[in-house]
């Protein structure tokens, strides 16, 4: 069995309680959204963590109470998806969510190119 904290972590989430994720000495170096986020303008937002998803994607839950996808998470998943040789439809997948444009992506317009 791993130690806590050095191959899993306990973090305590906005809406869902304690999720059980990576360790930090596994994003060292790395952008993680929960160890090392990035300074994107929705980094102080709660996060929160769609395990009913393929991808568990992390998110970001705005004033609106709509969850956007975190850059860092979106970042690592189109990452791991790209080693295997994942399908285009998979990454757009990722991004897919209800917006009320709080993140910076268009309301009524679905994704059409990847950004990670």
């Amino acid at each position: 069995m791993s130690e806590l904290g050095r191959d899993s972590d306990i973090i305590a989430t906005h809406f869902q309680g304690p999720v059980t994720t990576h360790g930090p000495a596994l994003c060292v170096g790395e952008y993680c959204c929960i160890h090392n986020p990035s300074p994107h303008h929705m980094v102080e937002w709660p996060l929160q963590f769609r395990l009913d998803r393929r991808d568990s994607l992390a998110e970001r839950i705005c004033e609106h109470g709509i969850g956007h996808p975190d850059p860092d998470a979106v970042a690592y998943i189109h990452g791991r998806l790209a080693e295997v040789g994942a399908p285009k439809s998979h990454m757009l997948d990722v991004v897919l969510h209800g917006c009320c444009g709080c993140c910076g992506a268009p309301p009524t317009e679905a994704p059409t190119e990847i950004h990670a």
